[in-house]
């Protein structure tokens, strides 16, 4: 009994001298910083701020309010479009249309929560890369500053169309810190550091798609886009060129206006910014149209 008793005492000496690292676990269900912080993660985790284009944290279905084509926030609300159905079918919806939301009404909640990750993503790609930069230099400089345009890009996209529903917004960035982000105010317009991010864009994307990869920021998005947030400035003079520079390096008179609806016909001259969504890839057959690819900036002349 007595060598019982003495184990036990030592089993227990010896573990409270250990202290609690044991219970340091690495989270098996998500990748780390420390995993990322290559330039194959980076290049990753770049992936995944575009992957919020499509209005959903995960899957690519179900959140409508967050959706690109914002038919809620845009179509509904501005009588363009009629929610339709029964009373009792997603009836805040009903509120957003008659102006009369409360602040428990789920579309305003998701709206916020699926684009500020977006903006998080954006942020983790740029402090990632920054990283990168000033250490190991695994990504090239040229191919730095086209990713630091893309993220830039992307975060001001999403940061717009939080701006048109919720104005005054916290403006969350690479360098702030996390205790900093988690009471920021929103007493200010962030309109002009969208404005800047943007412009950023503009100025340091290519013309041509990255990788070829349609769903990319390019410079045409950028300069199109900086054009509509002058439109809502009312800054005509700072607007019209952008637009003419862009439609002038578009034939969009040639293809018909109805390959923009064909599946088999998707990023014609008309697409600049647009999300891109796959599924059913084996079978082409069964592939819904919405599902190929949702247009959030599109020309016509």
């Amino acid at each position: 009994m007595r060598s019982i008793y003495t184990a036990l005492v030592a089993s227990g000496l010896l573990l409270s001298s250990c202290g609690k690292d044991f219970l340091e676990k690495i989270p098996q269900g998500q990748l780390g910083e420390g995993q990322v912080s290559n330039g194959e993660g980076i290049e990753a985790v770049l992936l995944g701020a575009y992957s919020i284009m499509n209005g959903n944290v995960s899957g690519t279905w179900g959140n409508y309010a967050a959706a690109p084509s914002q038919w809620i926030f845009g179509e509904i609300t501005s009588d363009n479009a009629h929610k339709g159905s029964e009373e009792t079918d997603q009836p805040n919806m009903n509120l957003l249309e008659m102006l009369n939301p409360n602040p428990a009404n789920d579309n305003l909640t998701t709206m916020w929560q699926v684009y500020y990750e977006g903006v998080l993503r954006a942020n983790t790609t740029l402090r990632l890369l920054k990283q990168d930069q000033e250490g190991a230099k695994e990504i090239s400089s040229a191919r730095a500053l086209e990713i630091e345009a893309e993220a830039r890009m992307l975060r001001g996209h999403y940061y717009f169309f939080m701006w048109r529903v919720f104005r005054n917004l916290p403006w969350i960035d690479e360098n702030t810190p996390l205790e900093e982000a988690k009471t920021k105010p929103n007493d200010t317009d962030i309109y002009d550091k969208i404005i800047d991010d943007v412009k950023f864009a503009s100025e340091n994307l290519p013309v041509t798609k990255i990788k070829g990869e349609a769903g990319r920021m390019d410079r045409n998005i950028a300069k199109a886009y900086l054009g509509k947030l002058y439109l809502y400035q009312k800054k005509y003079d700072l607007a019209l060129p952008l637009f003419q520079e862009v439609i002038a390096g578009k034939d969009l008179t040639t293809m018909p206006f109805q390959d923009n609806f064909d599946i088999d016909k998707e990023d014609g001259p008309e697409a600049l910014l647009v999300s891109k969504h796959a599924i059913n890839l084996t079978d082409r057959a069964i592939m819904p149209t919405w599902a190929t690819c949702s247009a959030v900036f599109m020309l016509h002349q």
